[in-house]
């Protein structure tokens, strides 16, 4: 017993404190808060073929794999009759492949593959070249080596065990190379545009704001709550330091504004709350406990305070204790439960007293 309160009726409420939510701690770089339109991540696909497992392959019913296998061997001058192949060691795959921005030919990267058909893992398996292909079906890089899945193997000891991933999806490490170097276009009419990875106006005209200042002369202009349009200055243009501009630009410390956010996990009780997120005046009851956050100057209940026969009363002064940090961890001492954590946070946010989201 921990001040009245039982191990078992006790839980655990993590409050974490969302620093960007604060006006004057949530300086971040631009580079991490923006991207820039054009250099994105493109994906690359293709249809391959994983060899070598241990009777873990796919069966008769996927008839696409022993065809696969059919034309791989006619290809390789051996003319074998599809409908007479036999065998579990290989299985049909999609293999996936993202190549960063300005990705050179010769360069490696990962490979995803997972099953097409009904294999039970690829765990022992390599992936044949498989060409990957953009989304106007050119071939841009290939894909081969062994696959790796990880976690426990399904036949240990003579037995099967649980397994604690996903056994016919895997990655080939460092096993896609490119072949076809990607044209990036990011600068348009000698200006970049930055996108927003979370959209907000209030950022947005903060971004230009810092720009231009830093710059002293208007080239940035917020075009709405997820673009901000920078015009590359003539000086930078004329003396080819467009790559140091960037930099320049990546560099700049803004301070980013979000909604305010509460979000609660029912089975655990924990609660993730924004830097500072108010209460406002109101007076709500569930159950046996009733909750106060008064305008006035107000004493809170002493933590772990038995309750009473009217019930457990929880008193907040709106000024100086009027978070939903305080209100979570005074409910926490008197042990409320998960549960009915998440009613009251919806009762406040219905009574207007909760202001976020």
């Amino acid at each position: 017993m921990i001040k009245g309160i039982s191990f078992k009726s006790l839980f655990i409420i993590l409050i974490v404190l969302i620093l960007t939510t604060s006006s004057t701690l949530g300086q971040s770089r631009i580079k991490d808060v923006t991207q820039i339109l054009g250099l994105e991540t493109k994906r690359v696909i293709g249809y391959g073929l994983v060899t070598g497992l241990n009777s873990t392959g796919d069966g008769m019913r996927a008839l696409f794999t022993i065809q696969s296998v059919a034309n791989l061997l006619k290809r390789m001058g051996l003319t074998i009759n599809a409908q007479r192949i036999r065998m579990r060691n290989v299985a049909a795959v999609m293999v996936i492949a993202e190549l960063p921005p300005f990705a050179r030919r010769g360069q490696v990267v990962d490979a995803i593959v997972s099953s097409l058909g009904d294999a039970t893992s690829l765990e022992g398996g390599t992936l044949l070249r498989t060409p990957l292909l953009d989304l106007n079906n050119k071939v841009i890089a290939y894909a081969q080596g062994v696959v790796s899945v990880g976690g426990l193997n399904t036949h240990a000891g003579g037995g099967r065990i649980p397994l604690s991933n996903f056994p016919v999806t895997g990655r080939v490490n460092k096993g896609c190379k490119i072949e076809q170097e990607q044209l990036f276009s990011f600068i348009t009419n000698n200006s970049i545009t930055l996108t927003l990875n979370d959209p907000d106006f209030t950022t947005a005209y903060r971004i230009a704001e810092r720009i231009n200042r830093e710059f002293n002369e208007n080239i940035s202009t917020p075009i709405d709550a997820a673009t901000v349009n920078v015009q590359i200055p003539q000086l930078y243009l004329e003396n080819n330091q467009i790559v140091e501009f960037i930099s320049k630009v990546e560099r700049l410390p803004v301070i980013t504004d979000v909604v305010a956010k509460v979000v609660i996990n029912e089975r655990t009780g924990t609660v993730v709350v924004g830097n500072d997120v108010r209460l406002s005046t109101v007076a709500i009851s569930h159950g046996d406990l009733s909750i106060q956050i008064r305008p006035s100057p107000a004493v809170q209940q002493p933590p772990g305070a038995p309750a009473t026969r009217e019930g457990r009363v929880v008193v907040l002064d709106e000024e100086r204790t009027g978070t939903v940090g305080d209100l979570a961890e005074a409910l926490n001492v008197l042990g409320v439960k998960p549960r009915d954590l998440v009613s009251i946070f919806q009762a406040l946010k219905a009574a207007g007293s909760l202001k976020a989201e």
